[in-house]
């Protein structure tokens, strides 16, 4: 993770560089000749690398990749496929082009948007004048006495109905309520500006003004680590709950991890902002 940090001074580079090669070299003891695999000595050229072009994440391999698929995509058969390819790119460039000069209404651009995209991520959603995004299916849900006065301290104004969905997008980053949590997906952990720390059990989409969005969560305490400045342990998640206006959200991101049968509980913090699920 500290290679793909923000800010990697030279001691960083340093202690990483002797870390993957004490890694390296006693990799075979530890779990046998089987994980020895080609991919095991490039760990030795990492540090190199930041050296030389920076954080790991700023020339990630990934997105490459990823558009292979798409490519993978745009033609049929064997025969000529890289005529294939060009053809159909062109194709969607037209497209594109055509459609940004055409579509001058707002709903129409978001359809052909939609439409041109490589992937759905979800076929109901919502949007705020904030740019906050709520996906998928949802719920009506109609907010108690307790919950109004407390919109309302928000908001200035009672409310009484919302929509309640499991997942929104902030900051270009997807979060889900608690109970959404996967192994692949660990994103129900918000922070906010005020540096507090909070565990999402809904997500509310509020037809106010262009739309608000809000999280009802609970508050977690911690103490940082004192062997690793990305460490958080977790030392009480409040049975309380709040209102966190998802407005509020900063943009660094926080995973739970739950070890020994819930017995220790840590937060991790993403490396750097700048990578998106």
């Amino acid at each position: 993770m500290l290679l793909s940090d923000e800010n990697i001074t030279q001691i960083d580079l340093s202690y990483c560089e002797d870390v993957l090669r004490s890694f390296v070299k006693q990799t075979e003891n530890l779990y046998g000749t089987e994980y020895c695999t080609f991919n095991l000595p490039i760990l030795l050229h990492a540090t190199t690398c930041v050296r030389n072009w920076g954080p790991l994440w700023s020339y990630s391999a990934f997105q490459f990749e990823n558009y292979n698929g798409i490519l993978n995509n745009l033609f049929n058969g064997s025969n000529r496929v890289v005529e294939q390819i060009k053809s159909r790119t062109l194709e969607l460039m037209e497209i594109q082009r055509r459609g940004k000069k055409m579509f001058k209404n707002t709903t129409a651009q978001d359809f052909f948007r939609s439409m041109m995209w490589s992937k759905t991520f979800a076929k109901q959603s919502r949007k705020t004048s904030d740019d906050i995004i709520f996906l998928g299916p949802f719920k009506k849900y109609s907010f108690s006495v307790e919950e109004q006065r407390k919109l309302h301290d928000v908001f200035g104004m009672p409310l009484a109905f919302g929509d309640s969905f499991r997942r929104c997008i902030v900051h270009g980053k997807v979060y889900s309520r608690s109970d959404q949590a996967t192994a692949k997906r660990n994103n129900s952990v918000i922070a906010t500006n005020d540096g507090k720390m909070w565990l999402i059990h809904k997500l509310i989409y509020i037809g106010l003004s262009g739309g608000k969005g809000v999280a009802i969560a609970s508050r977690i305490h911690g103490q940082p680590s004192i062997v690793n400045s990305y460490l958080t342990v977790v030392t009480q998640i409040d049975d309380a709950w709040s209102f966190v206006n998802l407005t509020e959200i900063c943009r660094q991101k926080f995973i739970l991890v739950e070890v020994a049968d819930n017995k220790f509980k840590y937060l991790i913090r993403i490396p750097n902002v700048v990578e998106l699920e």
